[in-house]
């Protein structure tokens, strides 16, 4: 069986008027969950009928997406083949990147293919399908440097979530319910307040409030707040609880930038994520690590299927299955000291920063031509690098 099935998600089906539709896919498929797309659906229906081979081409976002892992688990790992990357140009009006798959009955070895510029079919990785661990992605097996991503992941039984649980910082409700409570700081307003930030203004280590203004659903404030008093008495434990809290504060997509809030005082807004802890050396660790080369890298790379502008669109779930060394107390300290050093000097720390990427290449013992395919401009030489 060959096809191109329809790229709809399930809420647009709702507002196309599929709601019957969308209702039976839901009750009478196994795969489904989530905000699904239509096509998985037909994933789904195409394997029972397919007498055992089976091609469609179809968006990529089920590779990485929540929706897909079902259907990873029960339908890809036993029975995709072949898998080619075929990008974002292959149709004329969906600016979706496009992928090619082929099921057969049972296979035991998965093959990735890119579809280049040139138009030629380049063969990148095969891996044994048994091999592919949970929660099943492959997007790294599209990539030159597939030997590298296994190379951070190997021996790490540690993850970021062993350290601190990385959330939403709110949910989409409560980040529109938020705006009308944002006001501009002012010496009238007497009592705490948080200070408000958003993905437009965070950086690396650092944030941005009363530097750049933030633009918030139609708003824009050079120094937005919320008063806590008011704040706490309408929002739900779980949004207070992350504001009141000391934690990390990171972009939800494009690049992976982070500060620590160590005293609970700025309220993270519309499509960040947090992590939260009353540890300010695990906040800082975290910081660091989060902040480096070597993370976004990794994200990347791993989930390239989530890309936005660029970077990606990241989950909670990328950052709490970051692969973490075993680091002792004395590697901890050193790695807590340079995060400091860095948030104190901010704009002067480019020798801090290189110091703490180089520290974590050699952490995760990477050779230096693998560190220099996660920095090509990393300003040492093999022999210094060797020697830190």
């Amino acid at each position: 069986m060959i096809g191109n099935p329809p790229y709809v998600d399930s809420e647009t089906m709702t507002l196309l008027g599929l709601e019957e539709e969308r209702k039976y896919i839901v009750e009478n498929y196994h795969f489904i969950e989530g905000n699904w797309d239509i096509y998985m659906a037909f994933f789904e229906r195409g394997l029972t009928l397919s007498y055992n081979c089976l091609a469609y081409i179809t968006p990529d976002k089920w590779l990485s997406k929540p929706f897909g892992k079902k259907f990873r688990e029960k339908c890809m790992i036993p029975r995709l083949n072949k898998i080619v990357h075929a990008g974002s140009k292959v149709f004329d009006s969906a600016t979706v990147d496009a992928i090619i798959t082929l099921f057969i009955d049972s296979s035991s070895l998965m093959h990735a293919f890119v579809y280049d510029s040139s138009k030629q079919l380049n063969l990148m990785n095969s891996i044994q399908n048994n091999r592919i661990k949970a929660p099943y992605y492959i997007d790294s097996l599209f990539s030159k440097n597939n030997k590298l991503i296994e190379m951070i992941e190997y021996g790490k039984t540690n993850k970021i979530s062993n350290y601190g649980e990385c959330e939403n910082a709110c949910a989409t409700s409560d980040a529109y319910n938020l705006k009308t409570f944002i006001l501009e700081q002012s010496k009238e307003i007497k009592g705490e307040f948080f200070k408000l930030v958003n993905t437009g203004t965070i950086e690396k280590y650092h944030n941005k409030w009363g530097e750049k203004y933030i633009t918030y659903l139609g708003l824009k404030i050079l120094y937005p707040i919320v008063e806590k008093e008011i704040f706490n008495n309408s929002f739900g434990k779980a949004y207070t609880r992350k504001a009141n809290s000391p934690k990390i504060i990171f972009k939800g997509l494009n690049l992976l930038d982070a500060f620590v809030d160590y005293t609970g005082s700025i309220l993270p807004g519309k499509s960040t994520l947090v992590i939260c802890s009353n540890n300010p050396q695990t906040l800082s660790l975290l910081c660091g690590i989060l902040n480096s080369k070597l993370a976004f890298f990794y994200i990347k790379t791993k989930y390239s299927s989530s890309s936005y502008c660029g970077g990606i669109t990241f989950s909670k779930d990328m950052i709490n299955d970051f692969p973490i060394p075993h680091l002792n107390e004395t590697e901890k300290t050193l790695l807590v000291d340079i995060v400091d050093k860095i948030i104190h000097y901010h704009k002067d720390s480019y020798l801090l920063k290189q110091k703490l990427d180089v520290i974590l290449y050699k952490l995760y013992n990477l050779s230096f031509n693998e560190a220099k395919i996660i920095d090509p401009l990393i300003d040492i030489t093999e022999d210094e690098y060797l020697i830190y």
